[in-house]
């Protein structure tokens, strides 16, 4: 009986052990699978579960993990603690990750050296960061000292330490190894700025001066080392700040320059360029024109040696020292009023909106920024003087402009002298100083400066090239310089600014509000009207305002016509389909509104929205002048009449107009026309009725190479003058022909402006 009982409790235990241990089995159904014993499964070896099995689950617990960078452990490091060293950040951003300025603080210990230098390096968790020259190297004075970082320089993220060493050597010891520093400290983790998803990357170097291949330092060759880092770091955009060359054989050097950057794999077209001081006589200048110039630059006016253009969202502005020698830098007005006039109006057009604005210019200024020491002894640079009238408005303008970012070469200053990064204690622009990409400079200590070297080492066919990898990002611009001779990163050429340094986003004021309608259109407008420095249109509140001139012209005779003898050129795209007062020019026949004007359009486009329920309306009204260079887009819609010019008594020449005109007649070109037509092609949707691709009323017959391509109705539209075509490419071919018949007769009523060449982009004809 005792035996039956001890089975009976045997098997009792037995199966309460075997149900705890069922149900200890965790169940997909109910229990989630840890994710560090839950890997993703093949998807070959994960079948489809049925949807009766297979709950939805909600999407708090089905999301994909976000996995934040792992943040490494500080390594603990035995060293022998020497020298104590603090760091204080000062300015106004102390308190912002990224920016380095402050004071780095030593005080001695016992076994500290008394003489030597201090070498602070940066490092990660557990190493130094040899791909970084020295923080910071000065001087030991046996007791407490002090060393300043200056405002701009940039704390790198990956920088987690600090480390000193007392050393012989003022830089870079191959020997130095962590666990011989004489002190480490952690940098605080809220100075540390991530950077991620640059929105544009650019390289900059300055002085390549192939030239100087006689001088045995290897300009040539480093030309094409440059070219090589630049590939190395995937940086397809060069911004070069001048002296490519120097006074004789510019033939031969600008050809070799070139054909580096052919050879290379940075396209031709990515890399611009600004004037030096050397090869900038007017003699000289042809050369820069001709080896430098790309498509996309947009010059005030043909073979200016200034320019703008926009890459990756971003502005530069290449500005032109206008020298009779390379040393008048220092002993002239550097800039015609032109020129400044043109600076003024791009500044005023887009230095108030969110656009990154580059200026490029290649002297530094004397004793003010960077580039040399103050009171240094660099003598050939800009130099503000009250009677240098037009320098002076550039300092003014970069007073007011303070956004600007102001890249220079000229001294070949080298990145460890620390002279790279100034904005004049927040009252001038950002300078910054490029230096040289085949011979650097250098005070080496003393106070005068040395060429050749970089105060390390002598300049050799291989060694002293230096230049920045640009980074910008929404919030940011960093500028990495580098030892291009080394491949290493130079921190005191490391420059970290804001986008924007004053307030952030500005908003450009209604100035269709701010301007009385009365306002004289010549008071508004930059440039004096002549061929070689025309009235400037940047704005569309401009274009509107030379539209308001038209209406209160009531004259007869040509004199007293708007514009007459003047000179436009319009150095912006126009959208006045977002000008809520603008609505095109209207000109009936007893109303004769007149332009006898030469109004270049320099290659760009105005947009239109032009709605009126009577009358004729246009762009242009009774046009006595030229209009040339020009592309008019968007939609006309009138009431008796819709064209871009209402009637022709002057010139029409190298224009596009695709338009949409609706009214009771339409025109491609002009309503009436008495005058010359030359290069212009038309396209869009005609309604109306009498209709013409060109003109309603053909009171001329002076059309040379005219084509179109509108539709009436869906079909092609015909005409008595031009040619229907939309074949763009032989279209094309006729208008860049200058050796046509009727070229010469063309260019003779333009007085001196040149036809911009055509091309077909985007399968639309377009201005290059």
């Amino acid at each position: 009986m005792k035996k039956l009982l001890v089975l009976i409790m045997i098997l009792m235990l037995s199966f309460v052990l075997i149900s705890c241990t069922q149900n200890d089995i965790p169940s997909d159904k109910e229990t989630p699978i840890p994710e560090t014993n839950n890997p993703t499964i093949p998807e070959t070896n994960n079948p489809t579960v049925p949807e009766t099995n297979n709950p939805v689950v909600p999407e708090t617990e089905n999301k994909t993990p976000v996995v934040e960078e792992k943040e490494e452990d500080l390594v603990e490091i035995t060293f022998t603690k020497t020298v104590s060293l603090r760091y204080e950040f000062v300015g106004d951003e102390k308190d912002k990750p990224g920016f380095a300025q402050g004071y780095l603080h030593v005080t001695p210990l016992e076994g500290a050296k008394k003489n030597g230098y201090y070498v602070v390096y940066l490092a990660d968790h557990e190493k130094l960061l040899t791909e970084y020259d020295e923080f910071a190297s000065f001087v030991i004075t046996g007791s407490e000292t002090s060393y300043y970082i200056k405002d701009g320089r940039y704390l790198p993220y990956e920088a987690r330490r600090l480390v000193i060493f007392e050393s012989k050597k003022q830089f870079y010891n191959e020997n130095f190894k962590i666990e011989d520093a004489s002190d480490i400290i952690e940098i605080p983790k809220e100075k540390r700025l991530k950077l991620t998803d640059s929105t544009f990357t650019f390289g900059t170097t300055s002085d390549i001066h192939i030239n100087f291949e006689s001088l045995g330092f290897g300009s040539r060759n480093k030309w094409v080392q440059t070219l090589d880092f630049y590939s190395s770091k995937n940086v397809n955009h060069l911004i070069i700040t001048g002296d490519m060359t120097g006074e004789s054989g510019l033939e031969d050097d600008y050809q070799y320059y070139i054909d580096s950057i052919k050879n290379s794999s940075i396209p031709l077209s990515n890399v611009y360029e600004a004037i030096g001081n050397h090869g900038n006589s007017s003699s000289m200048l042809p050369y820069f024109t001709k080896y430098t110039s790309g498509s996309d630059e947009v010059h005030p006016y043909p073979n200016s040696a200034y320019y703008h253009v926009f890459v990756g969202g971003n502005l530069f502005i290449f500005m032109a020292q206008e020298l009779n020698g390379p040393s008048d830098s220092a002993a002239y007005d550097n800039f015609s009023k032109a020129q400044i006039d043109w600076l003024e109006g791009l500044l005023d057009t887009y230095g108030k909106t969110d656009t990154n604005i580059f200026v490029i210019i290649h002297s530094p200024f004397l004793n003010f920024g960077p580039g040399d020491r103050n009171n240094g002894t660099y003598t050939k640079m800009i130099t503000f003087k009250p009677e240098y009238t037009q320098t002076m408005r550039l300092k003014a303008l970069f007073e007011e402009y303070k956004d600007c970012v102001i890249l220079s070469g000229h001294t070949h200053l080298t990145y460890y002298e620390d002279e790279n990064y100034s904005n004049e204690n927040d009252s001038f622009a950002r300078m910054v100083h490029v230096s040289s990409g085949t011979q650097t400079s250098s005070y080496n200590g003393g106070s005068t400066m040395i060429s050749d070297t970089d105060g390390r080492y002598n300049n050799t066919p291989y060694y002293g090239s230096e230049g920045y990898v640009v980074e910008i990002y929404n919030d940011y611009i960093l500028f990495k310089g580098y030892n291009i001779s080394t491949g290493k990163l130079i921190p005191m050429g490391c420059i970290l600014m804001p986008t924007k340094a004053y307030g952030g986003t500005y908003k450009e004021p209604d100035s269709a509000e701010t301007l009385p309608d009365d306002t004289n259109i010549y008071d508004i407008l930059n440039g004096s009207g002549t061929l070689e420095d025309p009235y400037q249109i940047a704005t569309e509140e401009q274009f509107y305002r030379l539209t308001k001139a038209f209406e209160t012209s009531t004259s007869k005779t040509m004199s007293e016509m708007v514009g007459y003898g003047k000179y436009f050129i319009q150095i912006n795209d126009l959208d006045m389909s977002k000008h809520d007062k603008y609505q095109g020019t209207f000109a009936e026949g007893g109303l004769r509104y007149t332009f006898a004007g030469n109004y270049n359009g320099n290659g760009h486009t105005i947009n239109v929205n032009i709605t009126s329920g009577s009358g004729n309306v246009s762009v242009f009204p009774y046009t006595y002048g030229v209009i040339t260079n020009l592309k008019i887009t968007g939609s006309i819609k009138g009431g008796t009449c819709a064209q871009p010019v209402r009637a022709l008594y002057g010139q029409i020449i190298n224009c596009i107009f695709d338009l949409n005109l609706t009214a009771s007649q339409t025109a491609g070109i002009v309503y009436s026309n008495y005058g010359y037509v030359y290069n212009v092609y038309t396209s869009g949707i005609l309604t109306g009725d009498p209709y013409d691709a060109l003109s309603v009323n053909h009171n001329a017959n002076k059309y040379y190479n005219v084509y179109y391509s509108n539709t009436y109705n869906s079909s092609a539209v015909t005409s008595t003058y031009g040619t229907y075509s939309k074949d763009l490419n032989a279209v094309k071919d006729v208008f860049n022909n200058k050796s046509n018949a009727n070229y010469t007769e063309a260019l003779n009523y333009l007085n001196g402006v040149e036809m911009i060449e055509v091309v077909v982009s985007n399968n639309k004809l377009n201005f290059k």
